[in-house]
């Protein structure tokens, strides 16, 4: 038995293609939402110089010194006496993905101080995922971020 004047679609095959088209599409946001393991350490690294950015302006501006503290996971700043600092940025901490180190070139307490004059001890943080890691290197005015040698 032959379809003549048939042609076209069922309804079935219709939903069949809708649904290929959605999972491909899925699949397609959800790659794009995942950036590669290298690539999040970099972008860390890159967060960690812009704070430490900020951490100098403010602590040229308002004359307070500041502190940058952090842990394995994680870092916040604060003034020296303790409090907040002014800029919002600033407030609240920061923690790394899960996965991302944070250690410092030498034993210290996990405290970096920012002081308003910019003269301070130099400092390499090293922020480190699985298979790479970057070099945060901080003079007490500028910060900047290098791929560690593989």
């Amino acid at each position: 038995m032959s379809r003549q004047g048939d042609a076209g679609l069922t309804l079935i095959e219709m939903m069949i293609v809708l649904v290929l088209i959605g999972v491909a599409t899925s699949a397609a946001v959800i790659g794009l939402g995942r950036g590669s393991a290298a690539q999040k350490v970099e972008a860390e690294s890159r967060r960690l110089v812009e704070m430490l950015s900020l951490a100098v302006d403010e602590a040229m501006v308002t004359r307070q010194p500041l502190r940058l503290e952090w842990h394995a996971s994680g870092y916040f700043v604060t003034r020296a006496d303790g409090k907040p600092p002014a800029t919002a940025r600033l407030a609240g901490g920061y923690d790394l993905p899960g996965g991302i180190a944070l250690q410092r070139d030498t034993a210290s307490d996990g405290a970096l101080i920012i002081r308003p004059d910019g003269l301070g001890d130099p400092a390499a943080l090293t922020i480190a995922g699985p298979r790479n890691s970057w070099t945060v290197r901080f003079d007490g005015l500028l910060a900047q971020a290098t791929a560690a040698p593989a």
